[in-house]
């Protein structure tokens, strides 16, 4: 059975507490009943030496009806049980009781022994075997003259003692049974009192092995108890802590497996930068974010944006080359504005961070380059970032900018260095790719194959760098007119090729008519002058005009070879 140590605590007093009362009992009651008992001794002595001295004049005149008169004035005495006179043989000369005739011989030789060895007085307590009382039996010599002359023999009754003792036993016990009771009473309270700090410790533990970190043991006490208690919540104190910092350990790392997933699978600019933009600031709860990044790497400005938090427009950029963004790339580490403050003299690029409320900036650099700058409004949480805000965002810094560098590695590795359109061997990839899902799941494509008029004439008359001009001027005059959908490649010196995503031939003719009258009336700037081209497009669709990837790129191929054939400057459907 399990026993608790305030059950235990309380037996133990009980125990000891009535063991004390027993003793303390019985030192009192024979406290009490010695001088009882001396006071019979001295009332039997007495009343033997007034019956010796009476029974001494009355066997001296042999006058036994005066001795029956003094026995029987002596057994009035209700203490007294018997009183008796003797010869020295112990032969009755006269009894108190009638019974018990003269001759009767009530002193055996061993108590007559004793007598003589005791000289005038001997004491013999005994307990009376029909009343079971205590009896103190006195014998005493006659002497008369130095001379034994006879015995006087008187029984006192304890009766009167036992009574005495008996009742002061009965108000012992029952001032011991309050006593006990009163003690037992209190301490217990007192003991739960003391306990309760133990059992306050019990619950708390019983608690914590559940789980329940917050409860805390509150104790008024100031011992050792309290100082344990205090330990006990120090220790859930630091697991508090400990656990905290563990839950947000693996949210972050649960946040940055999440984003690493996202970026592996975001192929452009704009996903790159939503998924870091709306992570981090989702992440340590910011009031606004906005996110700068450099398009491709022959920009010196970081002037594209996204952003979060804002109301209005944000019109800012910034140099790449500016003494804030050298810091940056220097530091390469996520900065409480405080700290660049401190440690950067760029005013005017810090007038913009403080327009766009920053609180954190986080750099972007790939290859010593700042490739992006991450701007975090203030906390709706706390007044200030914690410390776990900052090494969250650099490990997001530490992905991004490998997720920015594969970007760019990709970019390059499937687009023209100078043009910015898609490569050949990418625009292969895409069409084919394109004619496996119409098989699949239906629908259609329109092939768009663009040739320069005349380009040649372009580079002898005005030079290489200034035909490079006009092909990087007339991709983009193809991407402002296309569809985010459709892909445009470079498919040879100065021929181009339009994948126009779910357009029919009769579609496709209407965008290549777009396109060569936007061109024919541009005026392309080489730099000392403004020139006019025009360019023949062959168009052919797909599954309308071919059944594979070789037979439609030769279709439209030869679209464009008659649209030349035919005079240029005119688009042809196959």
């Amino acid at each position: 059975m399990k026993l608790s140590i305030k059950t235990k605590i309380s037996i133990l007093v009980f125990l000891v507490i009535s063991g004390m009362m027993v003793i303390v009992s019985y030192l009192t009651i024979n406290r009490i009943k010695k001088p009882l008992e001396e006071e019979i001794k001295k009332k039997g002595i007495w009343i033997v030496t007034n019956l010796e001295i009476n029974a001494k004049e009355c066997i001296l005149t042999k006058d036994e009806l005066m001795l029956s008169t003094y026995i029987s004035n002596i057994k009035e005495d209700k203490s007294v049980l018997y009183a008796a006179v003797l010869d020295l043989d112990g032969k009755v000369i006269v009894h108190s009781d009638v019974k018990i005739k003269k001759g009767v011989k009530l002193i055996n030789v061993k108590e007559l022994n004793a007598l003589m060895e005791n000289k005038i007085m001997y004491f013999q307590p005994y307990v009376d075997v029909k009343t079971k009382t205590d009896v103190l039996d006195i014998t005493r010599y006659i002497v008369a003259k130095d001379k034994k002359i006879g015995i006087v023999k008187i029984g006192f009754s304890k009766k009167e003692v036992e009574e005495v003792t008996r009742e002061v036993s009965k108000i012992i016990f029952l001032i011991s049974v309050c006593a006990t009771f009163v003690t037992v009473l209190i301490s217990f309270i007192l003991i739960k009192i003391m306990v309760r700090p133990i059992e306050e410790l019990t619950k708390a533990v019983r608690l914590f092995g559940k789980g329940k970190l917050d409860y805390k043991v509150l104790l008024k006490s100031n011992d050792e108890i309290k100082e344990l208690a205090d330990s006990f919540n120090e220790m859930v104190d630091s697991l508090m802590e400990t656990q905290s910092k563990l839950t947000r350990s693996i949210r972050d790392v649960s946040t940055l497996l999440n984003v690493a997933k996202e970026l592996n699978f975001s192929l452009d600019i704009e996903g790159i930068g939503s998924v870091i933009l709306y992570s981090s600031r989702e992440h340590i709860n910011a009031s606004s974010a906005v996110l700068f990044l450099l398009l491709n790497e022959e920009d010196t400005n970081l002037y594209f944006n996204l952003s979060t938090g804002y109301a209005d427009k944000i019109d800012i950029s910034f140099d790449i080359k500016s003494k804030f963004c050298n810091y940056l790339i220097s530091s390469k580490k996520v900065e409480r504005i405080s700290s660049i403050r401190a440690k950067c003299d760029d005013l005017e690029n810090i007038e913009k961070l403080d327009k766009l409320n920053c609180e954190i900036c986080m750099p972007l650099v790939v290859k010593e380059k700042l490739s992006g700058i991450l701007i975090i409004g203030p906390s709706k949480t706390y007044l200030s970032y914690q410390d776990s805000d900052l090494e969250f965002l650099s490990a997001l810094m530490n992905i991004s900018t490998v997720a920015l560098e594969n970007f760019y590695l990709h970019t390059m590795s499937i687009t023209d260095g100078l043009t910015k359109a898609y490569l050949r061997r990418y625009f292969i990839f895409r069409l084919g790719e394109e004619i496996k899902r119409i098989k699949r799941y239906g629908g259609g494509i329109s092939l768009l194959m663009i040739d320069l008029d005349y380009f040649k004439k372009v580079n002898d008359t005005y030079g290489h760098q200034a035909g490079d001009k006009v092909l990087i001027e007339f991709v983009e005059i193809i991407k402002g007119i296309s569809r985010a959908t459709d892909l445009i490649a470079r498919y040879g010196g100065e021929e181009f090729a339009i994948i126009a995503m779910e357009t029919s031939s009769e579609g496709a003719k209407i965008f290549a008519e777009r396109i060569r009258t936007i061109v024919e009336k541009h005026l392309f700037d080489i730099g000392n002058m403004k020139i006019n081209i025009t360019v023949s497009i062959g168009i052919a669709s797909f599954p309308r005009d071919a059944e594979t990837m070789q037979d439609l790129i030769k279709k439209a191929d030869d679209a464009l070879y008659r649209a030349k054939n035919s005079g240029r400057n005119q688009v042809c459907v196959y």
